[in-house]
């Protein structure tokens, strides 16, 4: 994982926006594509884990313009 990530810079984009990535600035020659890990927590070690589905958003910074993917 380390290798398709790089050194990529990962941030919220807000403390009460958790649900929210900022990745970048990065090179848009170089990442074309970009691999990033979600951890979730494992139920079966943990009984009080309850997963959902809700949407996570990620915004990347290309230089001169932003690039938004939802």
């Amino acid at each position: 994982m380390k290798e398709k990530i790089g050194n990529l810079s990962f941030q919220n984009y807000r403390s009460t926006k958790k649900d929210i990535l900022v990745i970048g600035p990065v090179p848009g020659k170089r990442y074309s594509e970009i691999t990033f890990p979600i951890l979730s927590p494992d139920p079966a070690s943990n009984k009080d884990v309850h997963l959902l589905k809700y949407p996570i958003y990620v915004g990347g910074n290309r230089g001169w313009r932003s690039y938004t993917k939802t």
